[in-house]
């Protein structure tokens, strides 16, 4: 079901027990009445932008939450993302490993490559509980090429198998 929905563009979902407590409305009228009067509601509305895909050589990557634009900027889940490039990810410490290249993250505008500090133009944001990496940070410091497709929404990753020594 999660890869039919996710086909479809979708990016979250909430599973519902359709029991007495649920009701549908659409178009001005109840399609299903509730058994109850209810005290909240599920307000589903039309995306007005397309949603933010990321392809990585060729093949889209979908994440646990959804890339979302702030301030200009794509960022993705940083467990989701680097785990893509097979990296250890340390939830704790904020760090990822492999080889001989480790990059840890900071709330502040500061990442560290192996122990090296590096000026993030973006600052990293927790959103729901998850680190969110701006895209572009990530993968340049990867040495991969990155675009951005404005009229697709589309991030294109590309010559990225692995995380090189840095």
């Amino acid at each position: 079901m999660a890869t039919i929905c996710q086909s479809m563009g979708l990016v979250s979902a909430m599973n519902m027990d359709d029991g007495a407590s649920s009701g549908l409305y659409a178009h001005g009228k109840y399609m299903t009445t509730p058994g109850r009067q209810l005290s909240n509601a599920l307000i589903v509305v039309p995306r007005k932008d397309k949603p933010i895909q990321v392809m990585i050589n060729g093949e889209k990557v979908s994440f646990i939450l959804p890339p979302i634009i702030i301030e200009g900027r794509v960022y993705v889940p940083f467990r989701g993302i680097f785990e893509t490039f097979g990296a250890t990810v340390s939830w704790e410490n904020q760090m990822v490993a492999k080889k001989d290249v480790e990059i840890k993250l900071s709330q502040t505008n500061y990442a560290y490559v192996n122990e090296t500090p590096l000026f993030l133009e973006a600052k990293l944001r927790n959103i729901a509980g998850h680190m969110m990496v701006p895209i572009r940070f990530l993968t340049e410091t990867l040495g991969a090429e990155v675009k951005w497709d404005e009229k697709s929404r589309t991030v294109e990753i590309k010559d990225i198998t692995e995380i090189p020594s840095l």
